[in-house]
């Protein structure tokens, strides 16, 4: 079975490896540790460790856990328990501004935000959050494919540790 330990490890390892660039470019969002506005807001249950979280205001944030996904958005905080299966729509991730013309590209990370929904597989209970656009967008898009790519078969799967081991043993 897996802990929350085991579920962090493999999970920010998915992430960090879908995430281009830096830390220091997202001030909203942060991996692995939660925002230090969600500090003394946001209350994990024993063992539960923080995956990725951002912030914005008192009434927009999120964070993704090793048991929960939770967010306040528009007035309502809602969570869903991601563990057997979730949908998730990102929408404009890209943060594409208008169309310049027909033969010309929109330009990207002209908006700074989109809104997404993800939805619990099994109950349909959904909850929705906005989040960076443009390169700082892999951090939420990759918590939410952990769910459905990585857990599935975490009990398959080894932590950095076993496989730090494991090269040592193979030599």
């Amino acid at each position: 079975m897996a802990t929350d330990t085991n579920i962090q490890d493999i999970a920010l390892r998915y992430i960090r490896k879908a995430v281009v660039g830096g830390g220091s470019k997202w001030p909203s969002t942060t991996i692995g540790v939660p925002h230090p506005a969600l500090v003394g807001r946001l209350r994990l249950e024993d063992d539960e460790l923080i995956l990725v979280s951002a912030f914005f205001s008192n009434d927009s944030w999120y964070a993704f856990t090793t048991r929960r996904i939770i967010a306040q958005f528009r007035g309502a905080c809602c969570a869903i328990d991601p563990s057997h299966g979730i949908r998730d729509d990102f929408g404009n991730f890209k943060g594409y501004g208008p169309s310049k013309g027909p033969d010309t590209l929109p330009d990207v990370g002209v908006v700074p935000r989109e809104v997404a929904t993800i939805t619990a597989a099994t109950t349909g209970e959904t909850v929705r959050f906005e989040f960076e656009t443009w390169e700082a967008s892999m951090i939420p898009i990759y918590a939410a494919r952990y769910w459905v790519v990585k857990h599935p078969a975490i009990d398959k799967l080894m932590t950095t540790a076993e496989r730090e081991n494991y090269r040592i043993q193979k030599g």
